[in-house]
Formats: C-alpha cells, sequence, structure tokens
C-alpha cells in the first residue's frame, strides 16, 4: 500500500472532512457509514481537542476519511481487546456524530490522544470497518496484510491496570541488566539463568523470587487479553514495528537490532521449557513466544509448512474470537496457502458453512486428511458434520503426527492415495477406507484401588495393565513383545528413539512388575542431575501427552491402542488413505460412519495392514 505524507490534494481533502463535521445542524445522530468505492479504506484521525469543551466522552474526536492507496499518510494500526459483546458502550464523536466504542477502546483513545499534537492518523478495525455490513466486511478483511504491511507500527494497548507502569519499569530494568548485557561482569550469567534454582538467583543477582509481586504484576499484563485474540496473530506476524503501549507511553516490543520486550518473554520461555526449579513465567510467556517465533517465521521463512493454514489453526487454536468465522477469517492474511486454497472470508455464510467449506477445501486442495486429526473431543457448533473440526473448540487431546513438520512420525497407510467420491449431500464426506478390527473393551486411566488393589503409580495408569493382561495376555501377538513392552510404547506412542529405551529399561518401565506396583513399592524419585533420569522425564512428559483425554482400548484381534474419550464398544479401526494414523469411526448404516477422532494402534502404525487390496467406500457424517 503507498504511503505518503502529506499532498495538497490529501489535505484539501482531510480539511473538506473537517467542514463537511462542523457544519452539521444535528450533531447528536448516530454515525453512520457511507460505502467504500474502489480501493479505498477508511483511516481514522484522531484530533487533539474536541469540538466543543462538553462533547463526548472527555471530549474524544475523530474525522473517518475516505482515501485511494495513493493518498494514505503515515498510520498506525492499534491493537486492543473488543471485550464480550454485551460490553458497556460510551459514546465519543466521529465526524461530529455520535459513535459507541467498549470501554478498552476509549481507554486506548485517552492514551493516544494525550500525546497529540494536531491530528494522529491510526486505523482501528471497530471504526475502519463497517462491522454490519458482511460483504464490506469481508473484503477489508482480505485486505489485512496490505492494511498491517503498510502502517509504521503496530500499537499493542494491553489495557489500563496501576500496577502496568510499575511492570514496564521492572521488566525493562531486568531487560538492560540481564538482556542487552547478554551476561554479566564474569559472563556466565545466561548460562546460570538456565541451570540456577530461583533461590540461588535471588541471593547471587538479587532477582526477586517468582511469588513476589514483581512477578505476579509481570504475569497480570502478559495474561492480558490482548495477548489471547486470533487477530494478534496477524497483527504482531505482520507488523513493521511494534510497540506496546502502557498509558500514554510506548516501549519497544520488537524492533529489529534491539533488545527489547520480546527479548524478554524469549528468556523465560527458555528457562519455562528447561528443568530448572523455580519457573517465573508461565504458561502466558508460552503463548507469546509462540507467536514471537511464528512472525520470525514469516519474516524469513514465508514458504514454510508451519505457515500453512492448518498448522496455524492447530497452533494458535485455544486463541479467542467474538465471532468464530474469525478462528479462520483471522489468519487468511498470513497463511502461505491461503491463495492456493480459494478460501475467501464470507461473513454472509453461517459458521457452520464456514467450517465445512473450509475442511472440504483443505482435503480436496491438498490431498491430504490431516484436517480429520484435528477434530475434537467436545464441540459447541450444531449441524457441523464430524468431519469438519469446530475450530471454536479447544483441542484436549494432543496425540497424532505434528501438523505442518516435515517429519512424521507414523506412516499407517504407507502412502496409499486418497480418493474423493463425489456426493450431492455437501454434509457427506466420499473417501474409501480400510476396516481393521471392532473395539471390544474401553479403559480409562483412572484406577481404583478398592477395586482392583493397584494403585495411580507415578507414571499413571496401572489399570491399563490389568485390563490389557486379561484381553490379550502376555504376549501381544502383533509384534512379538511381551504385553508390558507393548505397553510401555502405546502409552508412549511409540514415542521414543534407542537412547530413550535405556533409561526405560533402568527403570523397569518394559518389566511387567512395573505396571503391577503396590502401595509402599514405589521406585525413588530419580536423580534430577543423572542424564538417564533426565532421560525418564522426557518419556513421562510424552506419556502425559499422548495419554491425556485418551482411553486404552484392545479389539477382537487382540489389537491394543489410545482413542479418543469419547470412543465406545463397538467402535470401529479404520486406515483412510490420506492421512498417516488410523481413526477410529462409529457405524451409523450401510457404508456411513461418523468419525470418533484419530488414534493410536499399536502393531499397524508402519503400513503393516495398508493393503489396497481391502479398500472399500467409507462415507462420513
Amino acid at each position: 500500500m503507498a504511503r505518503r505524507v502529506s499532498s495538497t490534494e490529501f489535505d484539501l481533502r482531510f480539511s473538506a472532512a473537517m467542514m463537511e463535521a462542523q457544519d452539521l445542524e444535528t450533531p447528536d445522530m448516530p454515525f453512520t457509514y457511507t460505502p467504500l468505492k474502489g480501493k479505498e479504506i477508511r483511516l481514522l484521525a484522531l484530533m487533539d481537542q474536541g469540538w466543543t469543551a462538553d462533547e463526548g466522552e472527555d471530549g474524544i474526536n475523530c474525522i473517518l476519511l475516505h482515501l485511494d492507496p495513493d493518498l494514505i499518510p503515515s498510520y498506525e494500526c492499534l491493537s486492543y481487546a473488543w471485550g464480550p459483546t454485551n460490553n458497556k458502550q460510551l459514546r465519543v464523536w466521529c465526524n461530529r456524530r455520535s459513535f459507541l466504542v467498549s470501554t478498552g477502546l476509549l481507554s486506548a483513545l485517552k492514551c493516544l490522544r494525550a500525546g497529540c499534537k494536531g491530528p494522529k492518523f491510526l486505523w482501528i478495525g471497530q471504526f475502519c470497518i463497517n462491522q454490519n455490513d458482511a460483504i464490506e466486511k469481508g473484503k477489508q478483511v482480505q485486505r489485512m496484510a496490505e492494511i498491517y504491511q503498510g502502517a509504521e507500527r503496530v500499537l499493542l494497548f494491553p489495557g489500563l491496570h496501576p500496577s502496568f507502569p510499575l511492570v514496564i519499569k521492572f521488566i525493562f530494568d531486568f531487560i538492560n541488566r540481564f538482556v542487552r548485557a547478554n551476561n554479566d561482569e564474569s559472563g556466565i550469567f545466561p548460562q546460570r539463568w538456565s541451570l540456577y534454582s530461583a533461590d540461588d538467583l535471588s541471593e547471587e543477582y538479587d532477582i526477586p523470587l517468582p511469588d513476589k509481586e514483581e512477578w505476579t504484576a509481570v504475569r497480570c499484563l502478559l495474561s492480558s487479553p490482548v495477548f489471547r485474540r486470533t487477530w494478534i496473530m496477524q497483527e504482531l506476524i505482520l507488523a513493521r514495528e511494534i510497540r506496546i503501549m502502557i498509558n500514554e507511553q510506548e516501549y519497544p516490543f520488537d524492533k529489529d537490532g534491539s533488545r527489547d520486550f520480546k527479548d524478554f518473554v524469549a528468556m523465560h520461555h527458555q528457562r519455562y521449557v528447561s528443568d530448572v526449579i523455580g519457573q517465573y513465567l508461565g504458561i502466558e510467556a508460552v503463548d507469546i513466544t509462540g507467536l514471537i517465533r511464528t512472525r520470525l517465521s514469516y519474516r524469513h521463512f514465508p514458504r514454510s509448512s508451519t505457515l500453512a493454514l492448518l498448522p496455524l489453526l492447530c497452533e494458535f487454536r485455544g486463541l479467542g474470537v467474538s465471532d468464530p468465522r474469525d478462528k479462520v477469517y483471522g489468519v487468511l492474511s498470513i497463511a502461505n496457502d491461503a491463495k492456493h486454497l480459494g478460501i475467501l472470508p464470507d461473513y454472509s455464510a453461517s459458521t457452520t458453512t464456514c467450517y465445512i467449506d473450509t475442511a472440504r477445501k483443505l482435503i480436496t486442495k491438498t490431498q491430504s486428511l490431516d484436517v480429520l486429526t484435528c477434530k475434537e473431543t467436545l464441540r459447541q457448533i450444531d449441524g457441523l458434520p464430524t468431519w469438519a473440526p469446530d475450530w471454536s473448540c479447544s483441542k484436549l487431546e494432543l496425540f497424532g503426527n505434528d501438523i505442518g513438520k516435515d517429519e512424521k512420525l507414523y506412516n499407517a497407510t504407507k502412502g496409499l492415495k486418497l480418493t474423493i467420491r463425489n456426493l450431492k449431500d455437501g454434509c457427506k464426506l466420499g473417501i474409501q477406507g480400510i476396516y481393521i478390527d471392532t473395539i471390544t473393551s474401553i479403559t480409562t486411566g483412572l484406577v481404583d484401588d478398592k477395586l482392583t488393589g493397584a494403585i495411580e503409580d507415578l507414571y499413571g495408569y496401572g489399570l491399563w495393565w490389568l485390563r490389557a493382561y486379561s484381553f490379550i495376555g502376555p504376549r501381544y501377538p502383533h509384534t512379538n513383545e511381551t504385553l508390558a513392552q507393548a505397553l510401555g510404547r502405546t502409552r508412549l506412542g511409540d514415542r521414543y528413539g534407542e537412547n530413550d529405551k535405556l533409561a526405560m529399561e533402568r527403570h523397569g518401565l518394559m518389566d511387567a512388575k512395573f505396571y503391577e506396583v503396590r502401595e509402599g513399592e514405589l521406585p525413588e524419585v530419580w536423580d534430577e542431575t543423572d542424564q538417564e533420569s533426565r532421560k525418564l522425564q522426557r518419556w513421562i512428559t510424552i506419556v502425559g501427552t499422548m495419554s491425556s483425554y485418551r482411553v486404552l482400548f484392545t479389539t477382537v484381534e487382540k489389537y491394543m491402542g489410545l482413542a479418543p474419550l469419547t470412543a465406545r464398544i463397538g467402535d470401529m479401526i479404520f486406515l483412510l488413505p490420506g492421512a498417516d494414523v488410523p481413526f477410529v469411526l462409529r457405524h451409523v448404516r450401510d457404508e456411513e460412519y461418523e468419525l470418533v477422532g484419530q488414534c493410536y494402534t499399536h502393531g499397524i502404525m508402519y503400513g503393516e495392514r495398508a493393503d489396497a487390496g481391502r479398500l472399500q467406500d467409507v462415507t462420513l457424517l
């Protein structure tokens, strides 16, 4: 988007808009939009003073301009949290007409105006897009990359909080002392940061302990709703420069060549993912680090597979929106395959239609069923087919191949090609699949010691051993392993290497006795400095990831595996060409099934049952 600082034509248009507003005889009327023409966008001119002393909330006055690309002045984009749709609305003045804004936006406008000397030009979605015009909204959302990349900077406004001014001072004092210098006088602080406990850092570097008010306030700032929105993705990722606004002051969030707010967050994320004792920040640092990482990928590796639509939808699924359709539309401007997929924002379509269209295009355009692995356990959107993910829900289970990563853990279909059958009903998906087996038992991960005498040991799911042994026996017939070995690999989803086996064997995780542990026989807590013990910790973390929100199942042919919580006895295991993992399907009638979700089935994850001669038609409802 072309930008310029001044021109006679722009000055004339701005003056004309000012005069038109001043000449209004009924300034208390509500604001009404004039349709955009051609390639016009709207920019908001925030005035440094009101028309009269008592107009608007604290005299906030604006001029909304329609501008062609060659007339656009230097401007900034505002990023803030809209708040709930039922949030209190307050009046400001736009073109001397009444315009209702949220409390959060009004606070941001006050802070922005405090430093104004003359008009300040801004792009703010609530003003610059007619939110009640579905056609205009869709067209303007298509231009988000153009708008954000054309801005001088993005201003992040986390809201107002009495602790924020002191917090930002604490953060930048920390940056100046430990980040910008990159080490202390002895040159060893970075290593100590990753290895020292919080108590040691407090004693040697006078860093407050994690439970002190300084860190509580930092966590409050990073937990601001502004960082928990889907739209924050494009605002941070597309911006040329980002500043964070604390009241009327601006601080560098991410500026090339500087040590700033993002480095502070990254530093704490590095500590968070380590095993060191004493974490100052938690998940709030992880979420923001993910956004920063994606920003760097977009700038330096724009064709990366992690920037395709499906990986972006998966990684940032937990971010919030006020309109569920924006779970998809809010990331299109940064998805490097959006044009190929042909998905366009359409606010005249329902959320159900949006999600179905997105899933179908992801399947047909990529010739892949990876989108089926994104099926969630719980969903909110009524009328959505089981094969179309409900992006408005967070996905609880984390099992499976990492979407967008080149390295695949599984290859259950061994390269069999996807076949899509044309069906008249757009809510059905016609494909082919290979029937493997039927589920005969389901066991949750909870252990009832009163019933079994077993306890929930350090590594969890002791009952799984008892149930698997009763249905399968001492050996697992499909891989010629002991049941303990097969169950150990199943609980892990077979996600370990040869080095991990050493730690597993040392601690008896491949031994049947481990699964029969009784109270008083728990293994001792491992030594955190021991290398094999740290490998064991990694194994336990993977077990938690693979087994959370999953149940153990066994089948007629004595297979076992991990299935979604919603799986039932009688559900069927299928291989579906186009996906690398098996799926649990629920038979409805004839060749029609509901998708329950992906699963791990020990003994078929690497193509052992991928026989093209056994393909049959499958219709997912």
